[in-house]
């Protein structure tokens, strides 16, 4: 068997023909991974989701906020809108926001991806909501890089008008069904500790 050695500035990999396990470091310890399947991914991902509505003043940004976590390993929330990487990769970060227009005439809100706390270019997006009570679905996403522990990515937004609302509703009946919360992101990983 041969074994494939890689050193960079960040990381060790070695490599076999069915195994590759890297070594990075979190500070002042080692972490050392396992990379399964030919996409070298590892088990990190992040459910998210918020059951409350959410406004913006006009010409303010602010970020979506998450106060629900519905599943995650080596993904967690921080301050309530901090989704945090613990690990360095690649990342699909996918999100959807409900939104309701709550008087007449037309408001466009802006939607785009902070990371680190700066953001991110050419990853906003436009979206006209027009007439009193119009709902409309925001919903893409990004692919992200981030190369050290516990970096943090946040979706943005603002409203031209101040009256365009992210609304949550509760769980209904007549049929029963589930809450629509009024944010939901996802984080699930494309490259592990790229280099």
């Amino acid at each position: 068997m041969s074994v494939e050695l890689t050193v960079r500035q960040s990381a060790v990999q070695l490599r076999t023909s069915t195994n590759t396990v890297q070594l990075t470091q979190a500070g002042n310890q080692i972490v050392a991974a396992g990379v399964a399947g030919p996409a070298g991914s590892l088990g990190y991902f992040g459910a998210f989701s918020s059951s409350v509505s959410q406004t913006v003043g006009a010409g303010t940004a602010v970020p979506m906020t998450l106060n629900t976590t519905d599943d995650a390993v080596g993904v967690s929330i921080a301050d309530g809108s901090r989704v945090v990487l613990s690990n360095p990769g690649v990342w699909n970060v996918q999100f959807s926001a409900q939104t309701l227009k709550t008087s007449g005439g037309t408001g466009t809100i802006s939607i785009w991806l902070a990371q680190n706390g700066s953001p991110v270019a050419r990853s906003c997006t436009d979206v006209k909501v027009q007439g009193n009570n119009t709902e409309e679905v925001a919903a893409w996403n990004w692919v992200v890089r981030t190369t050290g522990v516990n970096e943090y990515v946040q979706v943005m937004w603002s409203d031209t008008t101040g009256d365009v609302t992210l609304y949550a509703v509760g769980t209904r009946t007549g049929p029963v069904r589930p809450a629509v919360p009024s944010v939901i992101l996802t984080v699930t990983p494309v490259l592990a500790n790229p280099y």
